[in-house]
């Protein structure tokens, strides 16, 4: 089974919080999501949810917690999929949001 994590980054020095969307490319068909990303051989959930976000953001989160939202679905591979959600939640806006090539 090939294992995913969904990112939801919550920003909340502002009233109301507020939510980091990303939209991709439109090699990737050009739609708004959250952080995705596959968990590597022998990584842990939680480690690739923070690997995605430093890496499809620059972020860093100042807390990450697993929510209990699983997902099980078959990918545009025909692949099985498992897909853990976080929640991670940063006090300021950063500064500079550097996004990767996807998005």
């Amino acid at each position: 089974m090939h294992k995913k994590v969904q990112v939801i980054i919550i920003q909340n020095e502002s009233n109301p919080n507020e939510v980091l969307l990303l939209k991709t490319n439109p090699q990737y068909r050009n739609f708004w999501q959250n952080v995705t990303g596959s968990v590597e051989n022998n990584e842990k959930f939680d480690h690739a949810a923070t690997r995605e976000l430093l890496e499809e953001t620059g972020i860093v989160a100042d807390k990450l917690e697993e929510l209990d939202i699983e997902l099980t679905f078959k990918d545009r591979f025909n692949r099985n999929v498992v897909e853990k959600c976080f929640l991670a939640t940063i006090s300021k806006k950063p500064a500079k949001i550097t996004l990767s090539n996807e998005h």
